[in-house]
């Protein structure tokens, strides 16, 4: 008589608490997982915000102080009964320099305007160049309006009456906007000052420029 034994082995499978267990150690796994790549874009972006805004305000300062370098006084007294375009119109009077505003009178602002001979016109060296000659230079205004650097750019006749007047916008900053302060530390000698805001974020660059005189 043959006698048959068998062996069966119960597999344990995982109980309700320790699935509970499992299960939470794999949320709080995954959330921590989650917040580090939310830290992680979220440095990203403002790294991003930190560059647009250095980027869009050195535009601004290198376009502005490169122009303001080449600012000269237009002494044009006006002919017969015009006011005069240069300098001499201000009221109290200023020292002579290319920049109307700011002065030693009003030294801080928000915006910069100055005095530039044309391109085409300026050729010191050459007989026909005449200082006081109106249509030789052109009234230059660096401004804030909206959150945008505008220049605009006044032109006269002989007569020193206005010709015409443009407008453009300089820089743009995209989901954010741009501020301007400028303060005259002497008649010839400036400081600019911008700051541009981008969400919570916000920047600020100054630089120095000595203009013509």
């Amino acid at each position: 008589m043959f006698c048959c034994t068998s062996e069966y082995k119960k597999t344990k499978g995982l109980s309700l608490v320790e699935l509970i267990i499992m299960l939470a150690m794999l949320l709080v796994f995954i959330g921590t997982l989650f917040s580090a790549m939310i830290a992680g874009l979220r440095y990203w972006s403002d790294g991003r915000l930190r560059l647009r805004a250095q980027e869009s305000l050195r535009e601004c300062l290198d376009t502005m102080t490169t122009e303001m370098r080449q600012a000269l006084p237009n002494p044009d007294p006006g002919v017969g009964t015009n006011t005069p375009t240069g300098y001499l119109s201000l009221s109290p009077a200023v020292d002579p320099t290319g920049v109307l505003f700011p002065n030693e009178n009003t030294v801080s602002g928000d915006y910069v305007e100055f005095n530039e001979p044309l391109e085409a016109a300026y050729i010191p060296s050459n007989t026909g160049w005449t200082p006081e000659l109106p249509t030789n230079y052109q009234k230059v205004r660096y401004f804030v309006s909206g959150g945008v650097l505008k220049r605009r750019v006044t032109k006269f006749n002989s007569s020193g009456a206005q010709s015409s007047q443009t407008e453009d916008n300089v820089v743009t900053l995209q989901d954010g906007s741009l501020s301007l302060k400028t303060t005259c530390l002497s008649p010839t000698y400036y400081e600019i000052e911008m700051t541009a805001k981008l969400s919570k974020f916000s920047y600020t660059i100054k630089t120095n420029v000595k203009t013509g005189s």
